[in-house]
């Protein structure tokens, strides 16, 4: 039967406190003891319960864009996304959706401008519900043979364990200049 009726509850109003929680790395307070014989099986404790890391939902897209998972890298994304490409690169501008942010962002990378692109953070900033993300974009230009190598700022907004809001800030003119024929 598990538990007694009184520690289902509690472990129901904690798992309730940790999803209102503000902060995504605080711990959910619990009455569990370390070094308890029994663990989390004793009546009346409950395990902790970890929310979704921000961090790692934000690092998981940089790495399945790496490996070339394309599908790995939208399934984090909320279908109704709010996408902001910088001002200034040939797709800058705002995309609404999953969709569009494939059609406009991800596809022509491969397709029409680079035959070598990574996207390389460095460091990963956490801000509550916004992460901060550091790092380089690297490639070759297909029309030019032209080298990029610029700095890049990403600003994510997660909620509900899915990235809700991306804003991008970069160089564009090293981009654009890599892209440019003269």
């Amino acid at each position: 039967m598990g538990r007694p009726r009184r520690a289902r509850r509690r472990c129901a109003a904690v798992a309730a406190r940790t999803r209102r929680s503000r902060s995504p790395r605080r711990r959910a307070w619990s009455p569990r003891r370390p070094g308890r014989p029994g663990g989390d099986s004793a009546p009346g404790h409950c395990r902790y319960i970890r929310p979704v890391d921000n961090i790692d939902l934000v690092r998981r897209s940089y790495v399945a864009f790496e490996r070339g998972d394309l599908d790995a890298v939208l399934a984090d994304m909320h279908p109704e996304i709010e996408w902001h490409q910088a001002q200034g690169l040939p797709h800058g501008g705002l995309y609404h959706g999953v969709d569009e942010v494939r059609r406009n962002i991800f596809e022509p990378l491969d397709a029409s401008w680079w035959s070598e692109f990574s996207a390389t953070p460095d460091q990963f900033l956490d801000a509550g519900s916004e992460i901060v993300v550091l790092g380089r974009y690297r490639g070759v230009a297909k029309g030019t043979g032209k080298l990029l190598d610029v700095p890049f700022v990403h600003v994510w907004t997660v909620a509900d364990g899915k990235a809700t809001r991306f804003r991008q800030f970069v160089d564009t003119a090293g981009w654009v200049d890599a892209l440019s024929p003269v």
